[in-house]
């Protein structure tokens, strides 16, 4: 409820605010990675925003997402036959694991689609660039399943015994974000963008992620 009224004032304000001033399409595409997460190359993400000029350089947005990160090796899906335990292939590499190596021994899934909207306020020309800074809130959906290894047992350096914990869960709720772009113009219509975004739940949980985006994108001025 409490969202559906941010989204209704945001609407309000731009149909306010807005006569007359411009109407853009943004579309972003870049990497994702949860913050519980060490290494990138693994996530992407996609963004298709619509916005308008609301006074000077301040602008309001909606935006509709989604995107995914996922570093399973082949060996191991997660699938619902990991509950009952790990295939034949992951138990041989398992026990083969050095006792450093168990600690870094888990995998990380995640699918989400977000909505989104934001205020955006662009920073004066500098170098031929615009520099944006623009908060937002998002509805978040997200599906997660986690792999870990929670204990194993050493006999003459070698892995003989070992737990695993494995969960899969879907969570709705709600995120603001913080995004920092910077924008070239490249025709009278266009612009190229590169940027950075972070993403945190509200409220925080212990399973469910925030996440880090960077990427590219085009925004370009349209008429009706």
């Amino acid at each position: 409820m409490m969202m559906k009224g941010v989204f209704c004032l945001i609407f309000s304000l731009v149909s306010f605010c807005s006569l007359g001033q411009a109407d853009f399409l943004s579309l972003k595409v870049g990497g994702l990675n949860p913050d519980m997460v060490g290494a990138w190359g693994n996530g992407y993400h996609f963004e298709l925003s619509y916005e308008r000029g609301l006074i000077g350089d301040l602008f309001a947005g909606v935006g509709l997402g989604a995107g995914g990160y996922d570093d399973y090796p082949s060996y191991m899906r997660p699938t619902q036959q990991l509950f009952s335990g790990v295939p034949p292939e992951a138990d041989k590499r398992i026990r083969n694991l050095s006792f450093a190596e168990v600690f870094g021994y888990d995998f990380y899934q995640a699918g989400m689609q977000n909505a989104r909207i934001y205020l955006s306020y662009e920073l004066p020309k500098f170098l031929g660039f615009r520099v944006r800074i623009t908060p937002g809130l998002n509805l978040l959906n997200q599906q997660i399943a986690s792999f870990r290894l929670t204990s194993a047992r050493f006999e003459n350096d070698q892995l003989v015994d070992y737990t695993v914990g494995f969960a899969v869960e879907t969570f709705t709720h709600t995120a603001w974000d913080g995004e920092v772009s910077v924008q070239k113009q490249v025709t009278s219509k266009m612009k190229v963008m590169a940027y950075a975004r972070y993403t945190q739940n509200i409220p925080t949980r212990d399973f469910n992620s925030d996440y880090y985006y960077v990427g590219l994108g085009l925004n370009r001025a349209i008429s009706w």
